[in-house]
C-alpha cells in the first residue's frame, strides 16, 4: 500500500494529531492527496478545476506554523482559497460542502463551520449555510473584484 493510500483511509482527526506531533507534514499530506487525485480523477472525473498550487501554498504556510511550534488552528485566512480549503477533501468524495463563517475568537481569528451533506443535496447545504449566517451575521471574507460575480 502506498503512503497516499494509507493516508487517504485515516480519519481526519488522526491526520491532525500526526501533524500536531510533527509526524506528518501538511505538505506530505497534500502531496498524498494530489497523487491520489492524479491516479483516480481520469477514471472518475470528480474534479473539474484542481487548485493544486494555491493548496500547496496553504500547506507550506501550515507547515511553517507547525514547525514554529504554533497551533495550526491559528493560521489566518488570507485568501478565498484559504477560506474554502476545508471543503476540498469532501469534494473528492463527491459530497457537497460549504464553509460558513460563524464569528471570531477574542483574538480576532475567524471561526467557521463546514457543512457536508449527501450527494446531490446542494440546495440543502446552501440553505443550512444561509441559516447559520442569518443566526450569527458575520462579515464574509473579502474577495478580489475579479472573483465577484457580476
Amino acid at each position: 500500500m502506498s503512503l497516499a493510500d494509507e493516508l487517504n483511509w485515516r480519519p481526519a482527526t488522526e491526520l491532525a494529531r500526526l501533524i500536531r506531533r510533527r509526524a506528518l507534514s501538511p505538505v506530505e499530506l497534500l502531496r498524498a492527496h494530489l497523487e491520489t487525485i492524479e491516479r483516480l480523477n481520469p477514471k472518475i472525473n470528480a474534479i473539474c478545476t484542481l487548485a493544486a498550487e494555491p493548496a500547496m501554498a496553504a500547506a507550506r504556510r501550515a507547515e511553517q506554523v507547525v514547525m514554529s511550534g504554533d497551533e495550526v488552528g491559528l493560521l489566518k485566512t488570507t485568501s478565498y482559497i484559504d477560506w474554502i480549503a476545508p471543503t476540498f477533501l469532501v469534494t473528492l468524495a463527491s459530497l457537497p460542502a460549504a464553509s460558513a463563517p460563524c464569528g471570531h475568537t477574542a483574538a480576532g481569528l475567524p471561526i467557521g463551520i463546514q457543512i457536508v451533506g449527501p450527494r446531490f443535496a446542494e440546495p440543502k447545504i446552501l440553505a443550512v449555510a444561509k441559516f447559520v449566517h442569518e443566526m450569527n451575521p458575520t462579515a464574509w471574507p473579502a474577495m478580489a473584484k475579479s472573483a465577484v460575480p457580476r
